[in-house]
């Protein structure tokens, strides 16, 4: 609103934030609460995540299946994200999450949500 009050053209809003697209919903909060859990005691990081109202990255992880991801990622734009900096991950051991993860990317950035 600011922006546009001045007559300047809307900011750039980048989101960088842990994602899987997965159907291992649980077993992918595990694995980011054990490898990101350094972020919760970064004093930057601790400041949004406890502005958010969660307890560390997995709460705030873009985490399911391709419809559950699409949706989450839609929510953001609504809110005014423009710039998606995901930071995609393997599930449970498993490298084919990151693969799909990867996979669901690449659509959507050809085709759009």
């Amino acid at each position: 609103a600011a922006a546009a009050e001045n007559g300047r053209p809307p900011p750039r809003v980048v989101c960088g934030l842990p994602m899987a697209v997965t159907d291992k919903h649980e077993a992918a909060r595990t694995t980011i609460a054990r490898s990101f859990e350094r972020y919760s005691n970064l004093p930057s990081y601790r400041a949004v995540l406890d502005r958010e109202g969660v307890e560390g990255p997995a709460g705030v992880a873009i985490i399911g299946d391709e419809q559950g991801v699409a949706d989450q990622l839609k929510h953001l734009a609504a809110v005014g994200v423009s710039d998606l900096n995901p930071a995609p991950f393997v599930v449970d051991n498993d490298p084919a999450s990151r693969e799909r993860t990867y996979e669901f990317l690449a659509t959507i950035a050809r085709k759009g949500l």
